[in-house]
């Protein structure tokens, strides 16, 4: 293209809605792009997004830190240079009880070309109903515990990277009492940066769930049961 003919945008704002131990706001139907992170909020509770598309964001779109009862609901959530979504907080006791529902969160990675879709670190966060593709990493990895992760559709993902899944559990809690079901995967490549030799040796590694460092949880276990796996470089469940 003629760089003289392109709409050229520089984003100016570190953050456009930054929340500091808030309560009970709800951003909808809005359009956020064009800055380094369009949601922020540490601590407080409630925080929900509703309805929003949210592309074009430097690094991670949205960060849940430390807080409870979040929702990010009906929301497209495209080309984020790093990852779209990071979620922090809860423990067995104080579940986080962040929801995440009915999203469409494509095309992450755009700068660091390793972007995960959601990233957990906590306790009690559902995932459920969202649309999961085009992603260079995992779609969700996930520590801590007490996660819904259900109903699901993640399709054409680690594009750009290996070792790794469509669900990625990892420590030794990392799969304490979560529920993995009723998610459709499929399409998971894994480009191999120092492959071996033969003609698939590029798209190796690449697995549908991943069970990693461990992560037995205890006696809570993990619950997996009705998922569907196809078209995966590596295995349905590692």
């Amino acid at each position: 293209k003629d760089p003289n003919r392109c709409l050229v945008t520089l984003p100016t704002i570190d953050c456009v809605f930054e929340f500091n131990g808030a309560h009970n706001v709800e951003l909808q139907n809005l359009e956020i792009c064009a800055a380094r992170k369009a949601v922020k909020t540490q601590g407080g509770s409630q925080i929900a997004v509703v309805g929003c598309s949210i592309h074009d964001i430097v690094e991670r779109a949205i960060e849940f830190e430390w807080g409870a009862r979040h929702r990010l609901v009906d929301s497209d959530v495209y080309n984020p240079g790093l990852g779209a979504l990071h979620i922090t907080g809860g423990s067995p006791r104080d579940l986080n009880g962040t929801v995440i529902d009915n999203c469409h969160i494509h095309h992450t990675g755009k700068l660091d070309h390793n972007g995960t879709a959601i990233f957990i670190e906590g306790y009690g966060v559902k995932v459920t109903h969202c649309l999961m593709h085009d992603l260079p990493g995992w779609a969700i990895f996930h520590m801590g515990g007490f996660h819904e992760l259900t109903d699901n559709r993640i399709h054409h993902y680690m594009l750009e990277s290996e070792d790794g899944a469509a669900m990625y559990t990892c420590s030794y809690f990392g799969g304490l009492c979560t529920v993995i079901a009723r998610n459709w995967i499929s399409h998971g490549v894994g480009i191999a940066k120092s492959a071996g030799w033969g003609p698939l040796a590029f798209f190796q590694n690449c697995h549908g769930l991943y069970f990693d460092a461990n992560p037995s949880g205890g006696p809570g276990g993990t619950y997996v049961y009705d998922n569907a796996f196809s078209h995966i470089s590596g295995m349905g469940l590692k």
